[in-house]
This record gives C-alpha cells, sequence and structure tokens, in this order.
C-alpha cells in the first residue's frame, strides 16, 4: 500500500457523511481517480431531472423554449465538463503538472463530437417538434421539452464521463513513465 493513499482517504470521506454534505464534498473534489470521477457522474446524473423541469417549464411558451431549453442545456453541459476535469482551464493545468502536451489529452477530441450532438439535437427538435408545439400547445411543448431534454444531458454525460476516464488513464500512464 502506498503511504499516502490520498483515492482512499477521499473515498472514505465520502462515503462517512449524510447524502447532501457528500453531494457538496464530492463536487467539490479533484477528479483523481476513477472512484472520484463515477461518483461525480452519478451525481451530475441525479439532479438532470432538476435540469430537464427548467427546460420543460421553458417549453411552455413555444418559441421562447426552444431557446430556453438551448441554454439550460449549454449551461449544464459546461457545468458537466468543469466537474469532470474538461474544461479548458482544468485540461492546460492538468497537462502543464504532468508535462503532458494538451495535444496528447486524446480525449479531447470526443468532446468535440458532443457539440455536434448538441446542434444535431437542436435542429430536429426544430424541423420535427417545432410545428407539433405551434398546432398542440403548451402541455405538450413541457413534456417534450422535458423528455429531450432528459436523453440529451443523459446521453452527453455518458460521453463526457468516458472522456473524463480516458484523461485519468492518460495521466497515470504519464505517471508510471516516470
Amino acid at each position: 500500500m502506498k503511504r499516502w493513499d490520498f483515492p482512499a482517504l477521499q473515498h472514505k470521506l465520502v462515503k462517512s457523511i449524510p447524502e447532501l454534505k457528500r453531494d457538496a464534498l464530492t463536487l467539490s473534489l479533484r477528479c483523481n481517480s476513477r472512484e472520484i470521477v463515477d461518483r461525480k457522474v452519478e451525481v451530475l446524473k441525479a439532479r438532470i431531472w432538476k435540469v430537464a423541469t427548467i427546460a420543460g417549464a421553458g417549453g411552455a411558451i413555444p418559441i421562447v423554449g426552444l431557446l430556453a431549453e438551448g441554454g439550460v442545456i449549454a449551461h449544464e453541459v459546461m457545468e458537466y465538463k468543469q466537474q469532470l476535469g474538461l474544461d479548458k482551464e482544468t485540461l492546460k493545468g492538468l497537462a502543464k503538472r504532468h508535462k503532458i502536451e494538451v495535444g496528447n489529452l486524446a480525449a479531447i477530441e470526443g468532446m468535440k463530437d458532443i457539440a455536434k450532438a448538441i446542434a444535431l439535437t437542436a435542429s430536429v427538435f426544430v424541423s420535427v417538434f417545432l410545428p407539433i408545439f405551434l398546432v398542440a400547445g403548451s402541455v405538450i411543448g413541457v413534456g417534450m421539452s422535458y423528455g429531450i431534454t432528459v436523453r440529451v444531458l443523459q446521453d452527453i454525460l455518458s460521453e463526457l464521463h468516458k472522456a473524463a476516464l480516458q484523461i485519468l488513464e492518460l495521466v497515470i500512464e504519464q505517471k508510471s513513465d516516470f
């Protein structure tokens, strides 16, 4: 066993406190182990329904709802990236700290696909569901907006989870090369 096993200490701390504090502590930790990354994803996944409810409320207003939904999704994706250490600042710091070129963080390429997925989802939503919004009214719009937001956020979080684990593996591999 290592002399300083910080991931094990973090894991024990997270397990030993009440749920609300556990979630807050989890989100404050750096993604330095698979367990922390996985736990952060669990916490973020658990709040998707809240975010989708906000987007769904915006869906009650046909045109404005689309803008609200897009803004809510974009904000949540930025939060996911920041929490999983995939935002630009964190990646630059990680690369500098571990003497890895930012270009070598291959998982970043996978994150570009997420932006395409958001754009595709928005275009499908506008072309297929906008006429239904205008005809069927706000009640259907709320439910559809909620459902689409849940699905999009789940898919994006899953992809970011994979990217965070790939970066973690790359950093661990780099450390073992020294």
